[in-house]
């Protein structure tokens, strides 16, 4: 496994502050520079988008280890499906409900780009460009 990048519920938890519990959550977690790190919430964007469960946190994290710099990831369905060893209707219907929330969008034939809204690279004036981007 990339430790660089990594999807694993067992490692991170969310603690109360008020009543000291602690709920386990699915974090992804990706190094990006020597000590940069970008991390997405994926339990609460599947929650979010009405797709609860691991595997669609998987291919939440699909999204979000692909990503290039400028959120692009390449990918049809049938090879992300392959690549994570999950069905073609669950990763359709994960893309189909990312776009419906306008959390991803198709940019074309096999690429999608990720909203930098959930998770983006660097620092101010590259989430403002990712922003340009997104709304064009």
């Amino acid at each position: 496994m990339d430790m660089t990048a990594h999807l694993n519920s067992e490692t991170y938890k969310v603690i109360d502050r008020i009543t000291g519990e602690e709920v386990p959550t699915r974090m992804f977690v990706k190094q990006v520079e020597k000590n940069g790190w970008e991390k997405a919430y994926v339990g609460l964007i599947a929650d979010y988008i009405e797709a609860p469960g691991d595997v669609s946190c998987k291919v939440l994290a699909h999204f979000m280890r692909k990503k290039d710099r400028n959120n692009m990831v390449m990918g049809t369905h049938r090879s992300i499906a392959d690549d994570l060893k999950v069905g073609l209707a669950t990763v359709s219907r994960v893309i189909k409900k990312l776009v419906a929330k306008e959390l991803l969008k198709k940019v074309r034939n096999g690429c999608y780009m990720v909203s930098p809204k959930m998770i983006g690279h660097g620092g101010y004036n590259s989430q403002m460009a990712l922003m340009i981007m997104w709304s064009q």
